[in-house]
């Protein structure tokens, strides 16, 4: 079987945990076993092939046919280097606008000449700086530097790109998340960057918020949301606004916590702010409901789409919007100023993406499908048209050069919403990022480099872009910095709140309820770029009496058992079992965020039949020194497949331990952590074949941690 596999193609897998599901068991007695599993929605099927990297080709086609009176900005990475690259959908020109190492992150384009960008990035993704890139004579100056000791992680631009408002963060060495770290939010007239104006400087602890800067607009007032660190969906906890120089702050009492049900986004003339919020008419938004997986309220319920006018300070409801259906993506279109939303209804024939004009009330459908298509909309392009993207929803493929961090895409493409056709931009097998769309010939001619084809046989549009190199570097010590749940969780909710059912985040789409299941598949297919989670039952066996203090490294949540000061503390059972604060707990469960941002790519494995799961798990569990009690449990979690084959894989010892940073008091003589990576397949594929390390010895107090991942 596996001789026969050598033969097929090249398989290697890249992984980034945004959005998984995970159980683990930890044994404490001589050893600590944890098995774990990680359920990733993944509807690309990664291929190697020989790819040039440093071409950018037109095929031989027939002239350009314009598209849009728009300039699409796009950026993607080789091994080498970040290329930021555009394309005048109205010329079919192409433009490379810069070449920069690839530590870097969050483009924005602030004139034809110039753009902006966070530089010098570290493991943790956090910059050294902003600076500014020349497109004249491709120079980088630096423009805002980071205080000592402080990396700036994010910011937002005036509209006129005159004003920057940067968040600044300082976590200590050893720290996996924010908690102990400090927070500082600053004002920049890019003017004069060498000034810069805090706002707030904020220790990050436990149950505090801090803040966050969500937008700045041509005056210089400073508009940020509330937001605790490393807790469950922390965000959206109340919006604040600040003058420019940080003397006057004042929290909006229109725009509170529990009134909320996204954070709002500045509009392209930077007069408004719009955002789902919550009407309260199903109970306080800002209680965490228990059997609600400790979600607040507004959070479940994103019923109303709203309005805050930055001059006058007044939040409005769009009218004709109705509360009984579910809103869980608002924003601006940046070609026609309007605002895009999507419905999710209880009545199918209502889901889908809108268009909403606030100056008439006028509603018009953009297009439906969510839950079948993988077609992101990322804008109008009139006579319409729409400019859409087709996610990569592996999450190995968040992207960092956008505003956002956020799925790449395989494919650009135009849809039109009368004819409901589809016409490519076809950028290739390898990914791209959006960064933004600008109106036609805002780039100089000199920068051109070629032009995009057409072809009226196919309605397609060329382009070939370079090799696209993941950023997995980036990844051992990148913490989710805005706390988000799990994907599958916060969709089974939000379909639990509205529809009144009672199903579990485990069911998925396979209830008996066709209404929940059709529900599910739409929530989960907006929200799976998100937010990485994952659940995780905690099994303890020792020596009845002995004390133990575990520490989790990142953001934990919906735990059965209390999480005091970052940690547990209690006295085992000797069952399995702990004891804290005088209450028996047979195992604890918790729902976690992976601390790692990019998981590194896996080019070795064995590709095997289905039924033959189990018997390579357990020999590369051997291999690897579990013993048969560890190969049971994680055999018996994982489960059945349900395709013809599978590939296995697992990853190595540093890379598993920074998915789930754990410590422990007492210190484990031996800590070993092995995450296994399974990928349901129809067709074999082949990879090198897997080395293992040496196994070393286990001898007093070792902790053996065993989780997997499973690519679908």
């Amino acid at each position: 079987m596996d001789e026969e596999l050598e033969n097929k193609e090249n398989f290697i897998s890249s992984l980034d945990p945004r959005k998984n599901h995970t159980n683990f068991f930890l044994f404490l007695f001589v050893a600590i076993l944890i098995i774990g599993g990680i359920g990733v929605s993944i509807n690309t099927v990664q291929k190697t092939a020989k790819q040039n990297e440093n071409t950018s080709t037109t095929k031989s086609s027939p002239a350009f046919t314009s598209i849009a009176p728009r300039t699409l900005v796009y950026g993607y990475g080789t091994d080498k280097n970040s290329y930021i690259e555009a394309v005048d959908l109205n010329s079919g020109k192409v433009y490379a606008l810069a070449t920069l190492d690839l530590n870097i992150k969050k483009v924005t384009v602030t004139s034809s000449e110039s753009m902006i960008f966070i530089n010098k990035t570290d493991a943790r993704d956090y910059g050294r700086e902003i600076s500014t890139f020349n497109f004249g004579n491709k120079s980088v100056s630096s423009t805002v530097l980071a205080d000592t000791n402080y990396g700036i992680d994010d910011y937002v631009v005036s509209p006129n790109k005159r004003y920057i408002a940067t968040w600044e963060i300082s976590v200590p060495e050893n720290s996996q998340g924010l908690i102990g770290g400090k927070s500082r939010v600053y004002a920049v007239d890019i003017n004069s960057p060498q000034r810069k104006n805090i706002i707030y400087d904020e220790p990050i602890s436990n149950g505090s918020f801090m803040h966050y800067p969500l937008a700045i607009t041509d005056r210089g007032e400073i508009y940020m949301d509330k937001f605790e660190a490393n807790s469950q969906a922390g965000w959206a906890n109340g919006i604040s606004v600040s003058d420019f120089s940080g003397t006057v702050k004042e929290e909006i009492p229109s725009m509170s916590s529990g009134t909320l049900s996204s954070q709002p986004i500045l509009s392209p003339d930077g007069k408004k702010l719009v955002f789902a919020g919550y009407d309260g008419s199903k109970g306080p938004g800002n209680v965490s409901l228990a059997d609600r997986e400790g979600f607040r309220q507004a959070l479940l319920n994103p019923n109303t789409i709203e309005i805050f006018d930055t001059l006058g300070r007044q939040r409005t409801k769009l009218t004709g919007i109705l509360n009984t259906n579910r809103y869980p993506f608002v924003s601006w279109d940046s070609y026609s100023g309007k605002i895009i939303y999507f419905t999710l209804s209880k009545s199918l024939e209502q889901n889908g993406f809108y268009l909403y004009d606030p100056i008439t009330s006028s509603t018009q459908k953009l297009r439906g499908e969510i839950a079948t298509s993988q077609d992101s909309v990322l804008s109008t392009l009139g006579d319409n048209n729409i400019l859409v993207g087709v996610n990569n929803t592996s999450v190995s493929t968040v992207g960092n050069l956008g505003e956002k961090y956020s799925q790449t895409l395989n494919e650009i493409g135009i849809y039109n919403t009368n004819t409901k056709e589809r016409a490519r931009v076809n950028i290739g097998k390898n990914p791209i990022q959006y960064i933004g769309l600008l109106p036609s010939a805002f780039f100089n001619d000199s920068q051109a480099t070629g032009n995009l084809g057409s072809s009226s046989k196919e309605n397609v549009s060329t382009l070939q872009l370079k090799t696209i190199t993941l950023k997995s570097e980036l990844g051992p010590k990148r913490i989710t910095q805005q706390s988000k749940p799990a994907c599958k969780n916060i969709a089974t909710e939000q379909c639990n709140s509205m529809l009144g059912t009672n199903f579990s985040p485990d069911q998925r789409s396979s209830t008996p309820n066709s209404e929940y299941n059709s529900c599910f598949k739409t929530q989960f297919a907006l929200a799976r770029t998100d937010g990485v989670c994952m659940d995780s039952p905690l099994y303890l066996y020792g020596k009845p009496g002995t004390y133990i203090k575990i520490k989790i490294g990142t953001q934990i949540y919906g735990s059965n058992a209390p999480y005091k000061g970052g940690s547990y503390e209690g006295f085992l059972t000797g069952d399995g079992g702990l004891k804290v604060e005088n209450q028996l707990y047979s195992n604890i469960n918790f729902n976690y965020t992976s601390a790692l941002r990019k998981l590194p790519q896996l080019n070795y494995g064995k590709t095997v039949k289905s039924e033959e799961v189990p018997k390579t798990l357990e020999e590369y569990g051997k291999k690897l020194g579990l013993n048969l009690v560890e190969i049971k449990d994680l055999i018996a979690s994982i489960g059945k497949f349900s395709s013809s084959y599978v590939f296995v894989s697992f990853f190595d010892n540093e890379t598993s331990k920074a998915i789930l940073p754990i410590s422990f008091n007492p210190i484990p003589d031996t800590y070993r952590n092995i995450v296994f990576y399974l990928k349901p397949l129809e067709d074999p594929i082949v990879s090198s074949s897997s080395k293992f390390p040496g196994i070393p010895q286990r001898k007093g107090l070792a902790a053996i941690e065993v989780s997997y991942i499973i690519d679908e």
